[in-house]
């Protein structure tokens, strides 16, 4: 009897059970450490929006102060808003800063106590617990002082940082 090996009846057809669960082993580690990464690009592009925000109301408060022969002695988010001075983003649906930080909290503005009225206060709110130091180090930077870290030693910075695994940080940065 003769048997040829080279018959299509001996041929593998598709694909077999061991190379099917090897892909999809390889496809959950991959999609395992995917979602382990989400969160920290999340919070970096959160960062980058409030770090843009903040560079955006100093501007656009020096802009309102240049349009007006006498400076108010208050201003508000309300106020830059109403002149169209920043976008939806850091006005929000009120146009007021209610509820349009990325964190869901309230951007707020008002005339430095510490610096005088020719300085601002950007205030952001609602900020969760995670990397709240974080945040608050970056923003340091951008504060009057240029500070390196958001501690006692850096007198542009307010900090009052959130219960433990909740949000409701709020940090104010004088410029």
């Amino acid at each position: 009897m003769k048997y040829n090996l080279g018959s299509k009846k001996n041929k593998q057809k598709g694909i077999a059970l061991v190379e099917l669960i090897t892909a999809l082993v390889i496809i959950g580690v991959i999609a395992a450490a995917a979602a382990a990464l989400i969160p920290k690009v999340q919070f970096m592009q959160q960062k980058h929006q409030i770090g843009q925000a903040v560079d955006a109301i100093a501007t656009d408060a020096l802009t309102f102060r240049g349009m007006r022969p006498s400076y108010p002695s208050t201003i508000s988010i309300s106020n830059l808003c109403a002149d169209g001075l920043l976008n939806t983003s850091i006005c929000g649906t009120a146009k007021t800063g209610v509820g349009a930080n990325p964190f869901g909290g309230d951007w707020t503005l008002t005339t430095s106590t510490k610096l005088g009225a020719g300085h601002i206060t950007i205030g952001l709110t609602n900020i969760p617990d995670e990397r709240f130091q974080e945040l608050a180090d970056t923003l340091a930077a951008r504060s009057k002082g240029a500070c390196t870290r958001a501690d006692s030693t850096c007198p542009t910075i307010t900090q009052t940082a959130p219960t433990t695994n909740a949000a409701g940080g709020v940090i104010k940065i004088d410029i």
